[in-house]
């Protein structure tokens, strides 16, 4: 729970950015789309834990006794998304396979790279919806062989 505070925390606090303005990507030619490398809002973060902490947060931020008593702690992955919008600082719920596509692209490395790391993701709703949330302020081309391969999704 203490590192989703922080994670919540670092988000209200971090720097302002304007989002990426998606007509830059629109100008680029289309072999140039696998070599963008995304900079990420400062606000993003991504917190990967084994236990409900959303929940927890949230039941201990309403002082909702009811909500903490049907809380089950076991252990189970979860994988969360915090980013600060216009209003607040959202904390969502994000699967797997997103989260590690969301995390290569926020660690500076190409498109094609997070695209070949999570076969299973439908890539172009999830871009779309990171792009529209605002999740990218900007972005660099990569060339081939200017980044190392990535081994395993950051995490």
């Amino acid at each position: 729970v203490a590192r989703l505070e922080w994670a919540v925390n670092s988000a209200l606090h971090a720097p302002d950015a304007a989002p990426l303005d998606l007509a830059r990507i629109a100008a680029l030619p289309p072999d140039d789309h696998a070599r963008i490398a995304f900079v990420p809002h400062p606000s993003l973060r991504i917190v990967h834990t084994n236990h409900p902490v959303d929940e927890i947060w949230r039941a201990v931020l309403a002082a909702d006794e009811a909500a903490m008593a049907t809380i089950e702690p076991g252990c189970a992955p979860v994988r969360l998304l915090v980013q600060r919008t216009n209003l607040n600082v959202d904390v969502e719920r994000i699967g797997a396979a997103e989260s590690d596509f969301l995390a290569i692209l926020c660690a500076g490395r190409p498109l094609q790279e997070a695209l070949q790391h999570v076969p299973g993701l439908d890539a172009s709703a999830a871009l779309a919806g990171h792009l529209a949330a605002g999740r990218f302020v900007g972005f660099d081309l990569i060339d081939h062989g200017e980044a190392e391969p990535l081994t395993q999704a950051p995490t």
